[in-house]
C-alpha cells in the first residue's frame, strides 16, 4: 500500500514517511466526520482552541495515544513531547516499529497561527 504526500501527490519515500502522514491525518481528523467510518480521527481538533496549559497537554497526550493505538498498527508508542512556541505547536511522537524493531521519533505540527 502506497501513501500518497498530499502536498505533492507523490508515493512516500519510505515507510517512516507514510506512518508520519498517516498519524497526522488519524490526529488531525475529526471523529464522527468520516461518513463510513465515524470513529476513524482522534478529539485533538475539539482541543487546539484550549489555553495550552498542563491539563490541556495532557488531554492532547490521551487523545493522540487513543487515536493512535486504534487506527495505526505498524508502530508501538513509547512516549510523547510537546513543543509550542506561541505560533506552532508540535507533537512529537516517540514509538518502535513493529516490523523492524528500530525506535522513531515523528514530528506532528499540531497548530499554525498565521502571520
Amino acid at each position: 500500500m502506497n501513501t500518497m504526500i498530499p502536498a505533492s501527490g507523490r508515493a512516500a519515500a519510505d515507510s517512516i514517511e507514510s506512518i508520519r502522514i498517516n498519524i497526522a491525518e488519524i490526529l488531525m481528523t475529526p471523529i464522527g466526520s468520516r461518513v463510513m467510518r465515524r470513529d476513524f480521527g482522534s478529539y485533538i481538533p475539539r482541543l487546539l482552541d484550549q489555553p495550552l496549559i498542563a491539563p490541556t497537554v495532557i488531554l492532547l497526550y490521551a487523545a493522540a495515544a487513543m487515536a493512535i493505538m486504534a487506527h495505526e498498527t505498524r508502530i508501538t508508542l513509547t512516549d510523547f513531547d510537546f513543543e509550542s512556541d506561541g505560533a506552532a505547536a508540535t507533537l512529537i511522537i516517540n514509538a518502535v516499529e513493529r516490523s523492524t524493531g528500530s525506535d522513531i521519533s515523528l514530528s506532528v505540527p499540531l497548530l499554525q497561527v498565521a502571520s
